[in-house]
């Protein structure tokens, strides 16, 4: 029995073969957008502060990278605009969070916009990892087709 959370083995290890399932699925799925998460992981920012300014980097950056692609600015999706759209299917959401509140909003959002989409791709420009930042990150990617990538912006 594991004693710490009074959960027989078999049962413990039944969870984490479904998560490992899960987390397989889920790779797969991203798998069919990896050339839009390896463009976006490239990008480095010209030294910015302000989220409008991150965006127009990012659309300059993927529209020169993803040429074959079709990509929009301020698609409104479920009544919000969403930063970013790729081919209606794909929805860019950037955030540089100054407080928990910013990435609170960003929950909300991100739950509006995976109805509608079929891959949702936070990206939060953070100038360090702190727990409110994993847990967040957490609870968004409960979303099967949502996964955050997060990036250290430039500093001045």
């Amino acid at each position: 029995m594991c004693v710490r959370g009074q959960l027989p083995y078999s049962e413990l290890v039944d969870e984490v073969e479904k998560y490992a399932k899960e987390l397989e699925k889920k790779r797969r799925k991203f798998d069919k957008i990896k050339d839009v998460v390896d463009v976006i992981h490239e990008f480095q920012p010209i030294k910015e502060k302000k989220e409008k300014d991150l965006q127009l980097q990012l659309y300059q950056y993927l529209t020169a990278k993803l040429h074959k692609r079709t990509i929009e600015t301020e698609k409104t999706i479920g009544g919000y605009k969403i930063d970013i759209s790729i081919d209606d299917k794909i929805g860019i959401e950037i955030k540089y969070p100054k407080s928990n509140s910013d990435l609170q909003r960003l929950v909300g959002q991100i739950a509006v916009y995976s109805k509608y989409l079929d891959y949702v791709l936070p990206v939060i420009f953070a100038k360090k990892r702190s727990l409110d930042l994993v847990n967040f990150i957490y609870e968004i990617e409960k979303n099967d087709n949502v996964k955050a990538i997060v990036k250290k912006p430039e500093e001045d």
